[in-house]
């Protein structure tokens, strides 16, 4: 139907999919609404293309000294009975190991948007597969 297609393994994907939009919902949960969109972008030089899933959400915003630690294992903006701070770390750990990358811009009382790209079917076709992806140092986790 001419939507942009993934590469990747679905119920990955979906798993992150799920969590961004449970946290976006948690975030509205006084009101708001939730937006997903999604469109293919042509990269830049060797960056081929992908496909940019943004979340935007109109709920309480994440303070601004909580945006750096955010995808970092065990922190969480929630009450401690509504989540562990696993989540945005186990997406963003999906995301990389599929070659995409994942931001966070927020503002309080305003909102979150999650950006999401991950490489298009497209983008697989044309470039071979990599032998290890998990070849980040320690520092890159």
């Amino acid at each position: 139907d001419g939507s942009p297609v993934i590469h990747g393994d679905g119920t990955s994907i979906q798993r992150v999919l799920i969590n961004l939009l449970d946290n976006a919902i948690d975030a509205c949960d006084h009101g708001g609404h939730v937006e997903v969109s999604s469109l293919e972008s042509a990269g830049v030089g060797d960056h081929g293309h992908y496909v940019v899933i943004k979340l935007v959400d109109t709920g309480v915003g994440i303070p601004p000294e909580m945006l750096p630690k955010v995808f970092d294992l065990f922190v969480t903006t929630k009450a401690p009975d509504k989540g562990t701070g696993l989540g945005l770390a186990i997406c963003q750990e999906i995301v990389n190991a599929h070659g995409g990358s994942i931001g966070v811009e927020s503002r309080l009382g305003e909102g979150t948007t999650i950006t999401v790209s991950l490489p298009s079917a497209a983008a697989a076709i044309a470039t071979p597969p990599i032998e290890n992806q998990d070849e980040r140092t320690d520092s890159d986790r």
